[in-house]
């Protein structure tokens, strides 16, 4: 008996190795997140947008947005594995994007037409898309530059008009406000951010607030916000902010980098948080390793990334990988975002 059972343990911990290290090698990286785009494109692209609007209240546009810009990132840095049906992955999510039933969730009545979180979310993909390789030659390419140089406009003007931008009628979210700003040209980001930083009072020894209104700084939010700060070439405060930052909500244990959704520690749970356990973000944890990829350019924290998949019970195919069994599809996508991020530095 004792003879049989060191095969369940030899398996369990091969299983563990297997999964842990799969930040380690960038082939092995860059195949599971074809294969992700693979399970999500198919899934998204036949009802699962919808389902997670149903489930978020930006869900329709966050799950293409986020589908898009990890195909883009992958196109850029895995272009040997790209193959047609990820180009028309990309451009079915840019069509969703752009279109009647992804405004449809977002006011048309603000300052800025649909609100910060759509404009600025679809303009920062578009730009995205418009920089990249694949998409030159392409005969959408004019259809989605005059989308983008559109959305721009609406978003300059409207900044112009209020220094901060609405999501929804009196509701600001700076995070939004960082995605739109992103999402235009060097001039025009240096244009607006002095203004923006002015009005919230930021310097490099405050933290972004994650409600303007109720000013909570939360470790899901500022990571995120954290992100697009280094999409936006002309803020020299990033490195100070993510120290602070860190040192405010990381926890170390075991080598893996967990984050605190609350300042308090506490168990306080929303939409934006996810599952919060012991007080550590689910979300916050996630994207804290896209924003230390992004933020670090000689580190990458492969080892909480490889942690993050073994503790979701990766289901890994021929040509599909998911998570958590099917049960929770933004899961899927922020891993997916996270490790394309990840690809440059193994």
């Amino acid at each position: 008996m004792k003879h049989w059972l060191k095969y369940p343990f030899l398996f369990i911990l091969c299983y563990c190795s297997f999964a842990l290290s799969i930040g380690f090698t960038e082939n092995r990286l860059s195949r599971n997140c074809y294969k992700q785009v693979n399970y999500l494109a198919e899934k998204i692209h036949t009802g699962l947008d919808r389902e997670l609007q149903s489930r978020y209240p930006e869900g329709f546009v966050f799950s293409h947005a986020l589908l898009a810009l990890s195909i883009i990132e992958l196109s850029e840095k895995d272009r040997e594995n790209f193959k047609e049906c990820h180009r028309a992955y990309l451009l079915q999510s840019l069509d969703r994007l752009c279109s009647n039933a992804a405004k449809s969730s977002f006011p048309d009545h603000l300052t800025l037409r649909y609100g910060a979180f759509y404009s600025g979310w679809t303009n920062f993909v578009l730009k995205k898309f418009l920089k990249a390789s694949i998409s030159q030659g392409l005969s959408q390419q004019e259809k989605f530059a005059d989308i983008h140089n559109h959305l721009s406009q609406q978003i300059i003007e409207a900044f112009e008009s209020d220094t901060i931008l609405e999501t929804y009628s009196d509701s600001y979210w700076p995070a939004d406000n960082l995605a739109c700003i992103a999402s235009l040209d060097s001039s025009a980001q240096a244009n607006i951010l002095p203004a923006w930083r002015q009005h919230l009072e930021l310097s490099s020894l405050t933290l972004i607030p994650h409600d303007l209104m109720k000013k909570e700084i939360r470790a899901s939010s500022q990571a995120l916000s954290l992100y697009f700060l280094t999409e936006i070439k002309q803020d020299s405060s990033v490195l100070a902010m993510n120290e602070l930052f860190l040192k405010a909500f990381r926890k170390k244990r075991l080598g893996v980098h967990f984050l605190y959704e609350h300042m308090d520690g506490s168990g306080q749970m929303d939409v934006d948080s996810g599952p919060i356990i012991w007080g550590f973000g689910s979300v916050a944890t996630i994207m804290n390793v896209r924003a230390q990829s992004c933020i670090n350019e000689n580190s990458s924290p492969t080892f909480t990334y490889g942690f993050l998949n073994l503790l979701a019970a990766p289901m890994t195919g021929f040509k599909s990988k998911y998570y958590l069994f099917k049960q929770v599809p933004m899961f899927d996508l922020f891993m997916l975002w996270v490790g394309v991020s990840m690809l440059d530095k193994v």
